[in-house]
């Protein structure tokens, strides 16, 4: 997810992860909610932001690619 925002998404599809989450019902969403929010945290702080915001912008998609 920081990733993307980082190359400047505006926002970042989760895909599957959501729909696996729902098989547990309200519990597992909010299991997902909170895993994704520790690791996109522990991400932000692993790369110096102090939230997801402040990565924005910081990585040219361009360069994410080989040619």
């Amino acid at each position: 997810m920081l990733t993307g925002l980082a190359s400047g998404a505006d926002a970042v599809f989760v895909g599957r992860l959501t729909s696996w989450a729902l098989v547990e019902g309200e519990a597992g969403v909010a299991r997902m909610h909170a895993e994704l929010r520790a690791e996109t945290l522990e991400a932000c702080r692993l790369t110096g932001c102090a939230c997801a915001a402040d990565a924005r912008g910081t990585v040219d998609a361009r360069e994410c690619h080989a040619p």
